[in-house]
């Protein structure tokens, strides 16, 4: 809802005064009654962007691999695929009555626990189980990227694969010192800068 107006040329500021937005609501602010501090952005000298965004993608692929996987129990783990009838001479009867046998077990309240069987068809996978797209281990990949990019070591969030007291202990103070103290120091860095 904030928004930073850059100063002209000649004005001898980067930002000549802030601007509210919501809804109806519109208001300029001086440049002066207002504390602007951010993450780095090396895209913008305006605005920051913050660790979370900087790890959205990861949690994109975290959030998309949870869907995944709710659907795929769903669907009892079953992949997608095609049913191909088998012989030559497949009549127009046979095809329908086959499609529809599809349809019944597939649509039916109970689809997600009857196993599919159609007579003379072959079964072709359409799709990659979660066993190939091996979701274990790109949840735990995904987890860790977020996590890195949040500054918060594994042990903190009660991930103790591979932990042991002492490095847990060393957790706490490695994000102690190089998460917690520089987010304030540029706290207040910003606010010194601003108010002195």
């Amino acid at each position: 809802r904030m928004s930073a107006i850059p100063g002209g040329k000649g004005s001898g500021h980067l930002i000549s005064k802030y601007r509210f937005e919501m809804g109806s609501v519109r208001e300029d602010m001086p440049r002066e009654d207002v504390l602007h501090f951010a993450y780095p952005n090396p895209a913008s000298l305006f605005y920051g962007v913050s660790p979370v965004q900087a790890g959205s993608m990861a949690v994109d692929i975290d959030t998309e691999a949870q869907e995944f996987q709710k659907v795929s129990l769903q669907n009892r783990g079953v992949p997608d695929g095609v049913f191909t009838l088998r012989g030559d001479g497949i009549t127009r009867e046979e095809w329908e009555a086959a499609r529809e046998q599809v349809r019944e077990q597939y649509q039916g309240a109970d689809a997600h626990r009857a196993p599919w069987v159609v007579g003379h068809a072959e079964w072709t996978q359409m799709s990659l189980s979660p066993v190939d797209l091996d979701y274990v281990n790109s949840r735990k990949e995904s987890r860790l990227e977020i996590l890195s990019a949040l500054g918060i070591p594994p042990p903190l969030v009660s991930i103790f694969e591979d932990a042991t007291l002492a490095n847990i202990q060393t957790a706490r103070k490695v994000f102690w010192a190089d998460t917690i103290v520089p987010l304030l120091e540029e706290l207040a860095d910003a606010l010194n800068s601003s108010l002195v």
